[in-house]
């Protein structure tokens, strides 16, 4: 079953607790992975001299897609340091590559993110990334955060709680995996 849409992931650690939830999630539909930590993406440049890097190839990868999927743990109140750079270069797509950001309008989006506060601490990077969606005219549909109370042991429940939301997002439906 393929379904339009894509992942992308900005974590430090390939084994910590927004992989380990991302990959629960995940698991029934096998989803495309963009992870920011394989990807040479530099910091935004005024004078655009960075646009030979890897940012503008994986957004033309990602404009295949219908419905993209932003996946960080919670760093200070927001997303990750490589989340940040990944889009602070969507200013690429209003400057240089415009024709590449007009393409993104109406393209849906949405945030998952693991971390070990309350909820009410994630709602900073909630607003960014919805912020962020509404300035380029792409749709909004919403945010998930899975709490971990102790690092590298994410429960069941969590698990369960996160793949219940990104199924919801792509339109997951078990009969579709019976009907294979």
């Amino acid at each position: 079953m393929t379904h339009n849409a894509a992942l992308v992931i900005g974590t430090s650690r390939t084994d910590g607790n927004t992989w380990t939830t991302l990959r629960a999630a995940n698991e029934n539909l096998q989803l495309p992975i963009f992870d920011l930590a394989t990807l040479r993406i530099s910091y935004f440049d005024y004078n655009s001299e960075n646009l030979a890097d890897d940012f503008i190839p994986t957004i033309e990868r990602l404009l295949e897609f219908d419905t993209i999927g932003l996946v960080s743990p919670v760093y200070w109140y927001s997303v990750s340091a490589q989340m940040k750079t990944f889009i602070d270069r969507f200013s690429d797509l209003l400057g240089p590559r415009k024709d590449l950001g007009r393409q993104l309008r109406g393209k849906r989006v949405f945030l998952m993110a693991t971390g070990y506060s309350e909820e009410k601490y994630s709602e900073c990077m909630n607003q960014m990334i919805q912020l962020t969606s509404d300035y380029l005219g792409m749709k909004y549909e919403g945010f998930h955060y899975s709490r971990v109370a102790e690092d590298l042991v994410v429960p069941d429940n969590v698990l369960g709680e996160a793949r219940v939301f990104l199924e919801s997002k792509v339109g997951y439906n078990k009969r579709m995996v019976a009907d294979r």
